[in-house]
């Protein structure tokens, strides 16, 4: 499947966030119908030889799977024990990653294009910060968990660590979502997850066949659509 983000944003980091993490295209407004079903097309076709960006381990059970996905800025965990840190900071002069357990920062080598790279022996769990010029400590934009708010530190995730059961499940046919947007805190009375699972027959009968989960938990800014008032046990 094809994904052509439409947006009025013409920031170069937004494309370039974006493109980075898997958008096929992006288009800023006001554009040509023509020129948007060019793109339309011009994706499809890039598309039919599938692409694996996934790393997979499958396990000596059959329906057992790990899986990552590589990124490439963040924290990856490596095969060799080590982490690279890797952030896109054009603005800054230096960038350092500070690891609370070691209460200490590890200057990161700068790159070409505003990039800074850091390896070094990091474990799963351990909390860290970039550190801008030496004065601003702020959270990694590719945070896979933030342990208190989205200002506070990142932890350092390992996404082989978790056990997947889901390989026998092969998900519907595009030509067949029919999909809602669904807030968690708002769409039942409890406002939580089991809450929203005790309204999955309703969706059924409306015909909805896929669900996409707005934003969970909090986060900074003031273009949000409302999806940060509430949050969802």
């Amino acid at each position: 499947m094809a994904i052509i983000i439409l947006s009025a944003s013409t920031d170069v980091v937004d494309k370039i966030v974006l493109i980075e993490l898997g958008a096929d295209d992006y288009v800023t407004k006001p554009f040509s119908p023509r020129e948007l079903l060019a793109r339309v097309r011009a994706a499809i076709r890039s598309t039919r030889k599938p692409i694996i960006h996934d790393e997979a381990q499958f396990e000596a059970h059959p329906r057992r799977m790990r899986r990552k996905h590589e990124m490439p800025f963040g924290a990856e965990c490596r095969r060799d024990g080590t982490v690279r840190f890797r952030l896109w900071a054009p603005k800054a002069a230096s960038v350092a990653v500070h690891l609370s357990e070691l209460e200490r920062d590890f200057p990161m080598s700068g790159l070409h294009d505003g990039w800074f790279e850091l390896v070094t022996e990091a474990r799963p769990g351990t909390q860290y910060q970039f550190k801008i010029d030496n004065q601003h400590s702020v959270p990694d934009p590719a945070s896979r968990f933030q342990t208190s708010t989205v200002h506070g530190a990142s932890e350092i995730i390992d996404p082989l660590a978790y056990e997947w059961r889901d390989n026998e499940w092969h998900g519907r046919p595009s030509e067949e979502a029919v999909i809602y947007e669904l807030h968690v805190g708002t769409f039942s009375r409890e406002g939580t997850f089991a809450g929203a699972e005790a309204k999955l027959d309703y969706l059924s009968d409306l015909g909805i066949t896929a669900i996409e989960l707005m934003p969970l938990s909090s986060f900074p800014g003031t273009s949000q659509c409302g999806s940060n008032s509430t949050l969802a046990p």
